[in-house]
């Protein structure tokens, strides 16, 4: 017995379902799988917690790779912020109904050559996941590296300063390259 979630998401997706050959593989209480011989798509609902509706993406050819997210869908096929002005958060089916047709559309009109296991766009997207990966790492060591910088300067330990600011000298802005021009003056003999 099919639960309201996956006979709501069975009848928003199904032009995009048969025109691709997506068979379901799966369903549950709140989440449904749709796959062809080389593409799995998960749709799922969190009613218990977040109310967040849920689509993955995963090419079946690449199973250490893990599903992309309809965030990173949207950044890689790049669609307009006008088509997806909406967050994922529905307070019940019915509203999640809406979240999902809105996918099923922009999934239609944009990722076609994703459905189609097309290899260049799933190399595109896999470029963009790790575009994104560096982008992130490079964020949270600045990150680690002003907070570390911003306490020894409270405590006036310009030693741990340079140390901390000098991995990211290259990517400071003015006054904190002037303030780490300072520091190593002060420690300087």
């Amino acid at each position: 017995m099919s639960s309201p979630f996956c006979i709501m998401v069975e009848k928003a997706m199904c032009s995009l379902v048969l025109r691709h050959g997506f068979q379901v593989a799966e369903r549950g209480r709140s989440v449904i799988a749709f796959e062809t011989a080389k593409v799995e798509m998960v749709l799922s609902y969190d009613d218990q917690r977040s109310f967040e509706v849920g689509l993955g993406l995963k090419l079946k050819t690449n199973p250490t790779q893990p599903a992309y997210s309809f965030d990173e869908l949207l950044r890689a096929l790049i669609v307009p912020v006008n088509e997806w002005s909406t967050g994922y958060a529905a307070r019940d089916v019915a509203a999640a109904e809406m979240i999902v047709k809105k996918m099923a559309s922009i999934m239609e009109r944009h990722a076609e050559r994703l459905l189609n296991a097309d290899l260049e766009a799933w190399i595109k997207l896999w470029e963009q996941r790790r575009s994104d990966c560096i982008a992130y790492a490079a964020e949270t060591k600045m990150t680690h590296a002003k907070r570390t910088a911003d306490e020894a300067w409270i405590a006036r330990d310009f030693q741990k300063f340079v140390a901390a600011l000098e991995t990211v000298e290259s990517e400071l802005g003015k006054a904190d390259v002037a303030k780490l021009a300072y520091a190593k003056r002060s420690i300087s003999p």
